[in-house]
C-alpha cells in the first residue's frame, strides 16, 4: 500500500472519528465505513466475499442465475466485475432488515 492510499484511509477513519464524536453515535454508517475501507467500488474477493459467497464459482453461478442482488459491470482493459460500493452497502443494509 502506498502513502497516498494509507493517508486516505488515516483520513477517512480520522473524518468517521469526529463524526460519530459530533452525532453521538458509535461508528458510521455501513455505506460510509465500506467506501473508507475499499473505494468507491469493489470487485475481485471483496466484492465475492461482501456478497457472502464462499468462492468465486458460487458467485459466477450467481451471477449467470441472475440472483446477486445488486448491479454488476464491466471496466474497459480490466478483467473481472465490480459493484458500486454503496450499492453493496444498500443490499446488506437491506438484508439485514428482513430477517
Amino acid at each position: 500500500m502506498d502513502a497516498i492510499q494509507r493517508n486516505t484511509r488515516t483520513e477517512c477513519v480520522v473524518a468517521n472519528k469526529s463524526k460519530s464524536l459530533a452525532t453521538g453515535a458509535t461508528s458510521g454508517t455501513l455505506a460510509d465505513d465500506m467506501t473508507c475501507r475499499y473505494g468507491p467500488m469493489m470487485g475481485g474477493k471483496d466484492l465475492i466475499q461482501a456478497l457472502g459467497y464462499g468462492n468465486g464459482q458460487a458467485f459466477r453461478q450467481a451471477l449467470r442465475q441472475g440472483r446477486l442482488g445488486v448491479p454488476v459491470f464491466n471496466l474497459p482493459a480490466r478483467q473481472g466485475k465490480f459493484a458500486l460500493t454503496i450499492d453493496i452497502a444498500a443490499y446488506i443494509q437491506a438484508a439485514s432488515e428482513t430477517r
